[in-house]
């Protein structure tokens, strides 16, 4: 299994705790609010997913590569995690 985060921990409970801690105490909200019956909520997360066409052959350790990679380019010294979940 390949694991890695920027500026949080890689065990998923724990990252969960830590942006929920640092969602309430700048969004001044609870992480678990449900979103307003009208116009926008705020955004409490973002996923990102790559995918890869087993066509081009690209191993899970390339693709772990090329995820790091991305979030370099991406994030710079920005908050990112990665995990590879098995089929």
């Amino acid at each position: 299994m390949y694991t890695t985060s920027i500026n949080c921990t890689t065990n998923a409970e724990q990252a969960y705790n830590q942006m929920r801690l640092v969602y309430e105490q700048f969004a001044r909200d609870k992480y678990s609010s449900p979103p307003p019956l009208e116009g926008k909520g705020t955004v409490k997360a973002i996923h990102y997913i790559m995918s890869f066409a087993d066509s081009e052959n690209v191993t899970p350790e390339l693709a772990f590569k090329i995820a790091k990679a991305f979030v370099k380019i991406e994030f710079r010294k920005g908050r990112a995690g990665g995990h590879r979940n098995s089929r």
